[in-house]
């Protein structure tokens, strides 16, 4: 399966093990890495600094050390999804 390679370490967050195996998610949040895209374009306005940047879950805590956590993405049915992470990043 594409997510479960070694380098790409996805099942560490896209878990098949208790409660949630069924959504391959474990539904937390974490700092993925992911580049950010296309700053001050689309519907959703960004909160960082000149509002280009999403901060992620730092938006809803007001904590620095939550700056760019997003809560993990279930994989089921992600065949159907047009592209992938939180932002759309990468397309399928």
């Amino acid at each position: 399966l594409l997510f479960f390679g070694i380098r790409s370490k996805c099942g560490e967050c896209h878990i098949v093990r208790g409660f949630a195996n069924e959504m391959f998610s474990d539904f937390e949040p974490h700092v993925l890495g992911v580049p950010q895209i296309v700053p001050t374009e689309g519907i959703q306005p960004f909160d960082g600094p000149g509002a280009d940047e999403d901060y992620g879950l730092e938006q809803q805590t007001g904590l620095e050390e939550d700056r760019y956590k997003f809560r993990t993405q279930p994989l089921r049915n992600a065949a159907y999804q047009p592209s992938y992470m939180h932002d759309g990043a990468y397309p399928c």
